[in-house]
């Protein structure tokens, strides 16, 4: 096989390092790749793709079997934010991983993440679970948010989507597919299982005081990128200013 080859950008941001190595046999890719700051390696990437050889060299495609890990370890989003150049982004502690198997004709994903959010200042915080995946052309995906050690709300969704279109547009053979034929069969649904009213202040902009907890269920339908929901809410224990609202 071919010497590995690397790509570095220390100089590119300050504070960040990163590099990326690569090698290949004209069938088979290796990648190895990291990035962070002085002291830990944030996110690192580590892989094996296929090869496809053309007239215009070599790209990723293929037949063969996929193997890649996409891995941000445990981090604060303070040290993203010093990386990125002082962009805005919310406090939190978050860690994600993604890992690509199957092949290229059936890839399977899945994503297991997580992020703990101070709720204010002083106060308690909330973790936010995402994880999901992709296997036989389904998409699926779950959210959940815990605030004392209990699910708050929780989301789950699934749509099929069209693997064979995004193949032929990644490997030029196709035109961009629409997010109409892309995605089919869309569902899910949202649950509010007495989630503080407080917590939502804390994602979403919300006008006058008015404590409490929702409750309450949806039914999701649609598309992943025009959701219908149909359902209902309670409002538990609501309280505006200094007055209780009976229900």
């Amino acid at each position: 096989g071919r010497a590995p080859a690397s790509l570095g950008a220390d100089e590119q941001v300050e504070g960040l390092r990163a590099q990326l190595a690569f090698q290949g046999d004209g069938q088979r890719m290796h990648l190895d790749g990291f990035a962070g700051d002085a002291r830990t390696d944030i996110l690192v990437l580590t892989g094996d793709l296929p090869l496809q050889l053309g007239r215009e060299g070599a790209r990723l495609g293929g037949s063969g079997p996929l193997n890649a890990t996409v891995t941000l370890a445990p981090v604060n989003v303070v040290t993203l934010r010093e990386l990125l150049a002082g962009r805005e982004l919310p406090d939190a502690r978050v860690s994600a991983e993604i890992t690509v198997s199957g092949t290229t004709d059936a890839p399977v994903l899945r994503l297991v993440s997580s992020a703990d959010l101070p709720l204010n200042a002083e106060g308690p915080t909330a973790r936010v679970w995402l994880d999901g995946g992709l296997d036989d052309g389904v998409l699926t995906a779950r959210l959940v948010l815990n605030q004392e050690f209990q699910a708050r709300m929780e989301t789950v969704a699934a749509t099929r989507i069209d693997i064979q279109a995004l193949r032929r547009w990644a490997s030029g053979e196709g035109a961009p597919p629409t997010p109409k034929a892309l995605f089919s069969d869309f569902g899910g649904a949202i649950l509010l299982k007495q989630l503080p009213i407080a917590t939502i202040r804390r994602f979403v902009p919300f006008r006058g005081d008015v404590d409490g907890a929702l409750a309450g269920a949806f039914a999701l339908s649609g598309s992943p990128l025009a959701p219908r929901l149909q359902g209902g809410i309670n409002v538990m224990n609501a309280r505006a200013g200094q007055l209780r609202v009976e229900p």
